[in-house]
């Protein structure tokens, strides 16, 4: 019965996710961006990673990472406050 609810879940789960990554964002513009300005061939590492990205942010919610930062609001903060000293860092290497 359990592998059941999984499937249930899983049939709502996709075409969330399908349709909420569909319509162009900031990545779909900055790739569009990118692509008229230096090239196809150059953007195409920008693009590899944003699907990259957007692959384990789907794989990481299919396993249910919110559930487990629920669970454990220190492992949030931990992760929260590491990804901001990573931006942080990010932003003035850019500079």
């Amino acid at each position: 019965m359990e592998w059941i609810l999984n499937l249930t879940v899983l049939g709502i789960f996709i075409p969330t996710f399908f349709f909420v990554s569909i319509p162009p964002g900031m990545c779909m513009t900055l790739a569009l961006t990118m692509g008229m300005s230096i090239g196809l061939r150059r953007t195409l590492w920008l693009m590899l990673g944003e699907l990259i990205g957007v692959g384990l942010v789907a794989g990481a919610s299919g396993l249910g990472v919110a559930a487990v930062l629920l669970q454990y609001p220190a492992l949030f903060e931990v992760l929260r406050y590491g990804g901001g000293a990573y931006l942080a860092y990010v932003g003035v290497q850019l500079w």
